[in-house]
């Protein structure tokens, strides 16, 4: 099997090994921990202020820089909302899109990658036509969604950005490593040091393996008054590029991701019984280009592969530049196992509306 990109397992970039850059950072990890703290102070002093947009706002982040399932537990909390009959509008950065500054995208529209971002086109994608705003600003954005009429605003990696008031601060921690590395940016991967989880109104751990665990006995320590919800990653069916079922069991193909950890992928495509015979990996929130494009059909054309297999996020962007063969999606879902009941009932919902 050929593997891709820069050095790692089975053809892995950097940051499938996480965005940190090693022990010779500790100096600036710590200067940039002091930052961390006295900004936080300034906000909890009330220094610095909250704004309210003027809508029930969920933010929905976490301690590290990416990877730890944020946003799929954002995108599944706005599934639970909308199917409630909230009105509800995504607020997000917009990583990786092109065009700068506040964009809105309203009920309708079409979602452009380039313009709200890869994760959020891949949202209404995949059929739930909401209202989403993208800025760096999210006041500005959560603003804009409240002049549509939502009533309900999830605010997609926000915990870091105190600028934007919430009324239900969840974090999402990888359930097998809650803190990552335990460093520090930039020598580890976490924004936030752990004693940020004490503002957290519930803590969302997230078990990428497929295999819930427990919370840590640390946790409750840390997050005393936190609700705790615990989940588990779950693979979807493999599709084709007009929504279908598609077998991957012994069928050869070439798998390529710009995503925080491409490795998941690999395996995941391969435990489902494919004959992966090329990986490619592109950092998160790769911009796609016809470069790309022909990388991937000659790579897929010297291997005899049958199929290309990606990502959702992945495939949002290079379906309208796509040259090649099959273009399949591989994707897979938050199972949540405990606490999701109890945290639909603090939203006003139920569950069985997801």
């Amino acid at each position: 099997m050929e593997r891709s990109g820069k050095p790692g397992v089975m053809g892995t970039a950097p940051q499938d090994r996480g965005p940190w850059l090693g022990p010779q950072w500790a100096p600036l990890a710590s200067f940039y921990g002091v930052w961390i703290l006295w900004r936080r102070a300034l906000y909890d002093r009330g220094v610095l202020g909250a704004h309210d947009p003027g809508a029930f706002t969920v933010s929905v982040g976490g301690l590290e820089a990416g990877g730890s399932g944020k946003t799929p537990v954002a995108h599944l909390l706005t599934r639970v909302l909308a199917g409630a009959g909230k009105r509800v509008g995504l607020v997000t950065r917009g990583y990786g899109r092109q065009r700068r500054g506040l964009v809105v995208r309203e009920t309708g529209a079409a979602a452009l990658p380039a313009e709200i971002g890869d994760e959020a086109a891949m949202l209404v994608a995949a059929g739930l036509d909401i209202p989403v705003a993208a800025c760096g600003r999210r006041v500005l954005a959560a603003r804009a969604l409240v002049r549509l009429g939502c009533d309900v605003l999830v605010v997609d990696d926000g915990f870091a950005h105190r600028a934007l008031a919430r009324h239900l601060d969840v974090v999402v921690l990888c359930g097998e490593r809650p803190l990552g590395s335990g460093h520090l940016l930039p020598w580890g991967s976490l924004r936030e040091p752990a004693s940020s989880l004490a503002r957290a109104h519930v803590i969302w751990l997230h078990f990428r393996s497929g295999v819930a665990g427990e919370p840590p006995a640390w946790l409750a320590q840390v997050a005393p008054k936190a609700q705790v919800v615990v989940s588990a990653s779950r693979p979807l069916p493999t599709r084709d590029a007009r929504g279908g079922v598609v077998s991957l069991r012994g069928v050869p193909v070439v798998v390529a991701a710009g995503i925080a950890r491409p490795h998941e992928l690999f395996v995941a495509v391969a435990a489902a019984g494919a004959r992966v015979v090329a990986t490619r990996a592109w950092r998160d929130h790769a911009l796609y280009t016809a470069a790309h494009v022909r990388e991937l059909s000659s790579l897929a054309a010297r291997h005899r592969a049958a199929a290309v297999v990606v990502t959702p996020k992945d495939a949002v962007k290079l379906a309208a530049l796509w040259q090649g063969p099959p273009l399949w999606v591989q994707d897979r879902a938050v199972q949540p196992v405990r606490g999701h009941e109890a945290l639909a009932a603090r939203l006003g919902v139920s569950w069985s509306q997801q």
